[in-house]
């Protein structure tokens, strides 16, 4: 492997939180896990009858003039909540189960309990678009009975008006699906080689990012590390309350390096240097408030700029 280009010494840890804004969520869920199955319950009960009317599989049928389309899209939609929730549920029970075993295993290597790392990582890119797609996906199915009582129904010109204003949102986030496309087409999958698994707490990352493909046109790379938090929160707007995911940056740091070997092809080794004073900010994938470590890289190019992040183990 080349020599890193920087072996700086290590960071004490900032005491900053910040709260970081438009996240996909990793490992948070903002309802427990018996919550979560309740509702999966629920959402697939009720889509399930949507669905059984609307294709005549039960007693009597529907009214001729009833909204058989309508009715498939939001009993779909239900089906497909529900089976979010289920999975959710299953996969925490599961991330702690696995956790719990193998802390008996091998009480003094946490990076063994929740995950099996590699010091092969490839980006989020793949995620981070089926993600981008979904979003639209799901709420344009959701808003289409609103636009069929608007447009079938006396009286509901305000709720027609309220869908189409709601229709620029979408337009917005397709807008930003064909972006991540175009993107990741453009670029590729990127992967990063890691020196050390796992990179300790006092000590630093050091490894190398290979671009599926040369980055023309790039001269430097932002390298952001940063430590994340889930938390789930209730959020309260008059008399609703909502629970959600809120994503936290316990410990961030950027820094610029010098980026030619990306425009010629080559591969970009560095070292970063991570908090010695903070054992709090280990790498916990199954605790009530997920906790895990991520490399951005970030880069200025004509057409699309580079974007790639890593999931990175990081422990005490």
């Amino acid at each position: 492997m080349p020599r890193p280009l920087l072996r700086p010494e290590p960071l004490a840890a900032p005491r900053a939180v910040l709260r970081l804004q438009g996240r996909r969520t990793r490992y948070g869920t903002p309802t427990i896990p018996g919550v979560a199955l309740l509702l999966f319950v629920i959402c697939e009960g009720v889509g399930g009858f949507l669905l059984a009317t609307a294709l005549g599989r039960l007693r009597g049928g529907l009214p001729p003039n009833a909204p058989r389309g309508i009715l498939l899209a939001f009993g779909a939609l239900l089906v497909f909540c529900g089976a979010a929730f289920g999975l959710q549920a299953a996969r925490r029970y599961a991330l702690g189960q696995r956790a719990q075993r193998l802390r008996g295993e091998y009480p003094d290597q946490p990076w063994r309990w929740e995950r099996t790392w590699s010091s092969e990582l490839k980006d989020d890119g793949s995620a981070e678009l089926a993600q981008a797609w979904l979003v639209p996906a799901v709420f344009g199915l959701f808003m289409i009975p609103f636009h069929w009582i608007g447009l079938t129904q006396k009286g509901a010109g305000v709720m027609l008006a309220a869908a189409l204003l709601f229709d620029l949102f979408l337009l917005a986030l397709v807008g930003k699906a064909v972006y991540l496309l175009l993107r990741y087409l453009r670029l590729g999958t990127s992967r990063l080689s890691l020196e050390r698994v796992p990179c300790m707490l006092g000590e630093s990352l050091e490894a190398t990012l290979r671009p599926a493909r040369p980055l023309s046109g790039v001269q430097s790379v932002e390298l952001t590390l940063r430590c994340v938090e889930e938390r789930a929160e209730v959020q309260r707007s008059g008399n609703k309350r909502q629970h959600a995911v809120v994503h936290y940056a316990l410990h961030t740091q950027s820094q610029t390096v010098e980026a030619a070997a990306l425009a010629e092809g080559r591969p970009l080794s560095f070292a970063l240097p991570l908090p010695s004073d903070a054992a709090e900010l280990a790498t916990c994938l199954s605790a009530e408030a997920p906790r895990y470590w991520e490399l951005e890289c970030r880069a200025a190019r004509p057409g699309v700029d580079y974007r790639a992040v890593f999931l990175v183990p990081v422990y005490g």
